[in-house]
């Protein structure tokens, strides 16, 4: 059996991802039981002890961190510094705003490790 997910798995079973699990393996078969079932996707026996030995492909993992910010100029602020920084690095940078800058993404075509900081209050 092969089930592609791409997206917030923290979201999709907290409604927020704020904060989430250290225990990668649980958190996944947590995910994959719940999407099997609101799929309405029988599993077999042998395909869910796999997941529960850890045995799956998993090509991506975010991870999170959120710092606290004393209000939205400074939110704003640091993330026009964070801009200016990269880019004064010579570093590949990707800014996102419709109200100010919303999102920072660093090295945003990169295959192995991309950065982004963003304002988790305008999401």
């Amino acid at each position: 059996m092969e089930l592609s997910f791409q997206g917030s798995p923290a979201k999709f079973l907290q409604g927020h991802n704020l904060v989430g699990s250290n225990d990668l393996v649980g958190f996944l078969c947590v995910l994959f039981e719940r999407l099997t079932i609101t799929l309405g996707i029988q599993v077999e026996a042998d395909d869910r002890e796999k997941w529960y030995a850890g045995d799956f492909h998993l090509t991506r993992v975010d991870w999170a961190i959120t710092f606290a910010l004393a209000n939205e100029a400074c939110v704003t602020n640091a993330l026009a510094h964070i801009e200016r920084r990269v880019r004064a690095a010579g570093t590949p940078c990707a800014v996102y705003s419709s109200k100010g800058i919303e999102t920072v993404m660093i090295r945003p075509h990169a295959r192995r490790t991309t950065l982004v900081f963003y304002d988790k209050a305008s999401e």
